[in-house]
């Protein structure tokens, strides 16, 4: 389950990547029309921050290192829930 989406202000994306809580935080990416997101779990396989936020850009179809005022930034967690066996 994901928890709804919680706006990222950042002026920079220093100050993006200081907010982000690696293994705990999804984000999702805005880009004129363009939009993507990387679950929580996808830290285990991009555990630094600023290689995670650079495949993000990438999976929205922006330069790896692309930065402007106009991106959007939201931060949600997940919740999971199983069976008892």
């Amino acid at each position: 389950m994901l928890s709804p989406p919680e706006p990222l202000a950042a002026g920079d994306e220093a100050d993006l990547l200081d907010q982000l809580r690696p293994g705990i935080d999804g984000l999702i990416i805005h880009a004129g029309g363009r939009r993507a997101t990387f679950l929580p779990k996808v830290w285990e396989s991009l555990p630094e921050p600023g290689r995670f936020l650079a495949q993000l850009r990438k999976k929205c179809g922006l330069p790896g290192d692309y930065w402007s005022e106009q991106l959007v930034f939201e931060r949600y967690q997940t919740t999971s829930y199983a069976e008892p066996p």
